[in-house]
């Protein structure tokens, strides 16, 4: 089913921030460009009100390591074309109204609520759901 995969976004990554325990059904990653000094500002102010907000349960700023990242795999050569290697990406974890957490990540993480912390270029927003959970020992 790999090879099917378009638009791969795939990154090693060392945490720069990290906020909450996580583990909620709700997530939304933003990636984006920015210089090293953008996460100081953003570890210094946007996050850590983001992990505080209702109904989040965690946030991580990561950094890609872009050389790691760009070495070539069995999966990216079946899929045949190259992963998007993002620099940095924010995670959010929520739980609860799926409408408020995609409003809060939108207004919060949107390309213009980024910019005065110093990213570049367009921020990519995306919301995931998590619907079900199955463990080996659900299998029977």
């Amino acid at each position: 089913t790999v090879k099917h995969f378009r638009r791969v976004n795939r990154s090693l990554n060392n945490v720069v921030y990290t906020a909450g325990p996580g583990g909620g059904g709700l997530i939304a990653t933003v990636r984006y460009d920015a210089p090293p000094e953008a996460d100081d500002a953003m570890v210094a102010d946007l996050l850590p009100s983001l992990a505080k907000a209702p109904g989040i349960d965690g946030v991580t700023l990561v950094v890609a390591d872009t050389e790691a990242s760009a070495v070539d795999t069995a999966e990216r050569r079946a899929r045949g074309e190259a992963n998007v290697i993002p620099t940095r990406a924010i995670l959010v974890e929520g739980w609860g109204d799926v409408a408020s957490f995609a409003a809060l990540c939108a207004e919060t993480l949107s390309t213009p609520a980024l910019a005065p912390f110093g990213t570049r270029g367009e921020a990519t927003l995306d919301t995931y759901l998590l619907q079900c959970t199955v463990d080996k020992t659900s299998l029977g």
